[in-house]
């Protein structure tokens, strides 16, 4: 019996990405081409886990955004120009979230 992974819809552009808002971060499987690669129309999926990063900060350098995560640490997360798979997909708030 071939059982297909279940498929999560993803998002490649960091320019959907709000200060504030709470994100998972993963690598995409799977592409759906909409139209040519630079008007970003394309459609992204995973079969890979979601790994839960926290609440997006800014962006702090090309290829590094900075995210805040449940403990108040702060995360760097490669993107672009040196991981050109990675992806996101915002998530809930944490139900208790300090600041420290």
């Amino acid at each position: 019996m071939n059982q297909k992974k279940e498929e999560t819809e993803v998002y490649s552009r960091i320019e959907y990405l709000q200060p504030g808002k709470y994100y998972y971060t993963t690598t995409y499987t799977g592409i759906e081409e909409n139209g040519m690669w630079c008007y970003g129309n394309h459609r992204f999926f995973t079969t890979n886990p979601l790994k839960y990063v926290g609440r997006f900060l800014e962006k702090k350098e090309p290829g590094i955004l900075l995210f805040m995560d449940e403990d108040g640490k702060e995360k760097e997360v490669e993107y672009g120009y040196r991981n050109f798979r990675t992806c996101f997909l915002e998530a809930d708030p944490p139900s208790v979230y300090v600041l420290k």
